[in-house]
């Protein structure tokens, strides 16, 4: 079973952070969308469409390893439809399996 981890020191979460979870997807999108807003002005509809996208993708995420806390069996919505309709997608699973990659490399070894 994964551990738990308190988020921003109060919220517990139980993931395993050797794995990309769509929140950090989430986060890239909010970055991404907030250097947009900074080229396009606020005017620019693209920023504010990958800002609602990324905040929709961090809360899931957020929302999902908390309630695993107490039912580690359950799968956010967003989770179900990407296991569904893009992970049969080979090139999907090459990304994924390029970016777990990356972020196990990057887990302290003791």
């Amino acid at each position: 079973m994964n551990p738990v981890y308190k988020f921003l020191w109060i919220l517990p979460l139980r993931l395993n952070i050797s794995f990309v979870h769509h929140g950090l997807y989430g986060l890239i999108l909010l970055a991404l969308a907030l250097g947009l807003s900074y080229v396009q002005g606020v005017e620019g509809y693209i920023s504010w469409i990958l800002y609602i996208i990324g905040l929709a993708l961090f809360t899931d995420d957020l929302f999902q390893h908390w309630i695993q806390v107490r039912n580690p069996s359950y799968h956010s919505v967003v989770h179900k439809i990407y296991a569904k309709v893009l992970w049969p997608i080979p090139w999907v699973q090459a990304l994924n399996k390029w970016a777990d990659k990356k972020m196990s490399s990057r887990k302290d070894k003791k």
